[in-house]
């Protein structure tokens, strides 16, 4: 049976952007400041090949994956014992900090962490998209009643050095679905110098369609292990809700300063829903979308029809990929960084600036 997502999380299909009042056409520089400019009244087709040329499969959508998989993600300081950790006084969003504030001008398919304690050494992958999806996923649990329970298991007195196993059970995006229902491991919620060790080392039981296929092998020459634990926007919005229950009902603060998960701030949330609802893409070189720049107008009259838009273009434009969207967030990132270089007073990208449940969607 074919399956339909709830009204909150429902996007247009290509078509449908297609209807906008205007159509922008968006090539490099500047690409993702072009993408921010798109007025709400508009569509923006990108005319770029945003993933790594060595990333080739059967279509686009493999390429996606394959990006996803193999591409090389940006590590965030790794530590190699519990010396290290205690050495190391700043806390995760700083560490996230560090390494957002030295991104190099390339494609990024997520960040990752390296937990250094226990026999679980496995690297822990994170999508900037899945982390914009999963407070999507927080926010609509708290603003449509359908609440995320949060039930800690967190009384036994290793769980200052182990971490607290919290069961989690998470309203699904999809109209008819039952909820996800999976424990999480390793919340640190004592202030000790395990604190940061567990962060590093959170995981779930977590089984959905996204987890149950990423198989994964590791090329030849690698450091790390090819299998890794690749964290998706339920297992986000879990942590999210965790926080505010010891925030909420324990005041203790330790889960949220010690969250490995970036946050989106507004601002990344609103180019995020950008990406999402108001963007299609079209692969192509730079010659070609040069030439074509150069011969339509950088603005289209909109409510076209997808055979207009391939007659113009040569070929049909399609709505991003997961790879797409978490190659232009990074790159929201890198711009960022450039701006704040030339003396612009810019936020910190993914670092809330007001209260989750305060965001527009």
């Amino acid at each position: 049976m074919p399956e339909f997502p709830k009204p909150f999380f429902k996007e247009p299909s290509a078509a449908e952007i297609l209807k906008a009042d205007s159509i922008r056409i968006i090539t490099g520089p500047s690409l993702v400041q072009k993408i921010k400019d798109i007025e709400k009244d508009q569509a923006g087709i990108i005319l770029c090949d945003l993933i790594p040329k060595q990333f080739d499969g059967k279509d686009e959508f493999d390429r996606s994956r394959k990006f996803m998989k193999h591409g090389p993600e940006l590590k965030i300081r790794r530590l190699h014992s519990l010396a290290d950790a205690e050495k190391e006084e700043r806390l995760p969003v700083e560490l996230r900090r560090e390494a957002f504030g030295s991104l190099a001008n390339r494609a990024y398919p997520g960040y990752s962490t390296k937990p250094f304690l226990r026999p679980d050494k496995r690297t822990r992958r994170f999508s900037l998209g899945e982390n914009c999806a999963g407070t999507q996923l927080y926010c609509y649990a708290s603003h449509f009643n359908e609440e995320i329970v949060i039930k800690p298991y967190d009384d036994a007195k290793r769980s200052g050095r182990e971490g607290a196993k919290i069961a989690a059970k998470i309203p699904s995006r999809t109209l008819g679905k039952d909820p996800y229902e999976f424990m999480v491991y390793s919340v640190p919620i004592e202030d000790g110098p395990e604190k940061l060790a567990l962060a590093w080392h959170v995981w779930t039981t977590h089984s959905c369609r996204k987890k149950q296929w990423n198989i994964r092998y590791n090329f030849e020459d690698a450091k790390e292990d090819s299998e890794q634990i690749s964290l998706c926007s339920h297992e986000v919005a879990a942590y999210l809700a965790i926080m505010e229950y010891y925030k909420d009902e324990q005041s203790n603060a330790l889960p949220a300063d010690m969250n490995p998960f970036a946050v989106p701030s507004q601002q990344d949330v609103d180019f995020y829903k950008k990406l999402c609802n108001q963007c299609l893409i079209i692969r192509m070189d730079q010659k070609a979308a040069k030439d074509i720049e150069t011969a339509l107008s950088p603005t289209l009259e909109g409510r076209l029809s997808m055979q207009k838009v391939e007659k113009l273009f040569g070929r049909k434009p399609r709505k991003l990929y997961g790879a797409d969207t978490e190659i232009l967030l990074f790159g929201s990132i890198y711009v960022n960084n450039k701006r704040k270089a030339r003396g612009f007073p810019d936020e910190d990208p993914f670092v809330p600036k007001i209260p989750l449940l305060d965001y527009l969607w």
